[in-house]
């Protein structure tokens, strides 16, 4: 901001409204100044706590599979991943409605952590010049506007998967239209697009056999940004790594891929 003021309100607690406490606490706001509008809990990916360094990647990529074989439910695989340091909340009275892969690390953490005044009243509904409406309450206004800065960082609650929706008979390849949309790789936007631009590029000009090598969540199942949400990701993303592992030079191009997390030229012996 280019100037100070005296209040300043986030609202949102996803991946723009954490990086949005982070800047502001980094950048010599006291936390006192600052008020953060969460309407629903979420889970943050720890960097630091599920990566250890260059050295360990593939060691430390096993803390979060074995919660996956060894619990009963995915509500205890997420608190095994909390145990392990894999993921944190910020109130661990309540369990977090939302998982979106926002990923952070114990620096950034500890930084929400000393945030006092969080607001859990629901979805901000209207700001007046004295006032914040929400859905279950009212804040009031503690500086005038022109003192007070509002970072908005709202989530749509549309019903869409980041503004797409997937229906069941969705087709990424369908005829001389490529549709964009679902994530092939979690959470991984440019990997999914390049995976998708290799199979246009590469296979033979046949939409039913390279929709066959794609898999994602599709439905009102894909929609929900919970922690069966990343399962589903990972479970579909697995299932396509599978299908492209069918043909070597394809797997080969996902395992060379700068855009692919997993790729060995990442990691150590890469």
């Amino acid at each position: 901001a280019s100037k100070q003021y005296k209040k300043y309100f986030v609202i949102g607690a996803g991946k723009h409204g954490s990086d949005a406490i982070t800047y502001l606490l980094r950048n010599g706001v006291d936390q006192s100044a600052i008020t953060w509008i969460t309407s629903r809990d979420i889970w943050y990916f720890v960097r630091d706590g599920l990566w250890g360094g260059y050295k360990s990647y593939r060691k430390d990529t096993v803390k979060l599979v074995d919660p996956l074989v060894k619990c009963k439910n995915l509500h205890e695989a997420f608190l095994q991943y909390e145990k392990d340091g894999i993921v944190a909340r910020l109130d661990t009275s309540t369990i977090p409605e939302v998982f979106k892969g926002a990923t952070i690390d114990k620096s950034e953490l500890a930084g929400f952590k000393s945030i006092k005044d969080v607001v859990r009243l629901g979805r901000v509904t209207s700001i007046t010049s004295d006032e914040i409406k929400l859905e279950k309450g009212v804040v009031p206004l503690p500086a005038s506007p022109a003192d007070t800065l509002f970072v908005d960082c709202m989530a749509d609650m549309d019903g869409t998967f980041y503004g797409f929706r997937v229906a069941e008979d969705f087709k990424i390849f369908d005829g001389d239209q490529i549709n964009m949309g679902p994530l092939i790789v979690s959470y991984n936007v440019c990997c999914s697009a390049a995976i998708i631009a290799y199979i246009e590029s590469t296979f033979a000009d046949d939409s039913e056999m390279r929709n066959n090598l794609l898999y994602f969540a599709r439905g009102e199942k894909q929609n929900k940004f919970d922690s069966k949400s990343f399962f589903s990701q990972f479970y579909y993303q697995n299932k396509t790594f599978k299908a492209l592992g069918a043909y070597p030079p394809a797997i080969q191009f996902v395992l060379n891929s700068r855009t692919f997390l997993d790729a060995p030229c990442h990691h150590y012996l890469g």
